[in-house]
């Protein structure tokens, strides 16, 4: 695999598995930042030798209007694109595997950190819930990438049930007064969304649907979401307890036409209450889905 195929892999979300192709292109790339930005960090240089520098990071000319504070941070390179008279302040972090582009006459403080906005909800309102110690373990594997994580839990959130008015098509706005403004807000602005929930009746919650339904709203907004993912607990142990509540978290996400359904962690055989941290392959399944997000 050519770096440009990866590199097009990487730009619609492309799922990478571990010892894939993919996945060795990336390693490398991440070997290969470590060295130049431990260079670049660890020494100084002057504005040339910093453009130069950069030049080999990203493997393109980089304007010789650039100007940089070291340290700087990255953990790929080689997909950041960089236009004129830019500045980028002391103790940035880039994460750049799925392309970071910034324009002309752009000063970047310091310690940004440039990660996707992930937003991970809960669904589940019991108390031990399963499905929540999945989230949870995603959302610590998704900060760990240097990812914007915040994880949303429906439990105590007012959601009343979708009435079917249709005054949202028209106006943008819910009738409907509760929790549910606050949270469409966050999920319009995240740019990738992590759902999780109990497998109830071979189907995602009833909380889970109905905040769906009531996400009409977004449908006509300029949304950020690309990325959506699902995990999901059952009693049963088959994947095919999973099914109905992946097409219908699909049937969502096929209304919303720029984003797309990435795949899903499912635990099954997991009854009781606070089990589910006891069992380790899932649990690690779910780490490593946020590190990858």
């Amino acid at each position: 695999m050519t770096f440009e195929e990866y590199l097009s892999n990487m730009k619609p979300g492309y799922t990478v598995d571990g010892g894939s192709e993919d996945h060795l292109i990336m390693h490398e790339l991440s070997q290969r930042a470590l060295k130049i930005t431990m260079e670049l960090n660890n020494k100084y240089h002057t504005k040339e030798e910093i453009v130069q520098l950069m030049s080999e990071l990203t493997g393109q000319k980089i304007d010789e209007s650039f100007g940089m504070f070291p340290p700087f941070y990255t953990d790929c390179g080689r997909n950041i694109h960089i236009g004129k008279n830019v500045f980028i302040n002391v103790g940035c972090k880039f994460q750049d595997q799925g392309g970071i582009y910034i324009e002309d006459g752009v000063l970047i403080g310091h310690n940004a950190v440039l990660a996707k906005k992930v937003l991970i909800i809960s669904t589940s309102l019991r108390g031990g819930s399963n499905s929540d110690i999945l989230a949870n373990e995603c959302a610590k594997g998704a900060k760990e990438a240097g990812h914007d994580v915040e994880l949303l839990s429906l439990k105590g959130k007012d959601i009343k049930y979708c009435i079917g008015c249709l005054s949202c098509q028209r106006t943008g706005r819910c009738v409907l007064k509760d929790d549910v403004a606050d949270i469409m807000a966050k999920v319009k602005d995240a740019e990738v969304i992590v759902y999780a929930t109990p497998i109830y009746y071979y189907e995602m919650c009833g909380q889970m649907k109905t905040l769906l339904d009531r996400l009409n709203p977004l449908y006509s907004t300029d949304y950020s979401f690309r990325d959506i993912y699902m995990i999901a607990t059952a009693a049963e142990n088959d994947e095919s307890a999973f099914e109905k509540a992946y097409n219908g978290l699909q049937g969502w996400v096929d209304c919303f036409e720029k984003a797309s359904l990435k795949s899903m962690i499912g635990g099954g055989g997991i009854d009781d209450a606070n089990t589910a941290a006891s069992h380790v392959d899932v649990m690690k399944k779910a780490y490593e889905l946020g590190k990858e997000l």
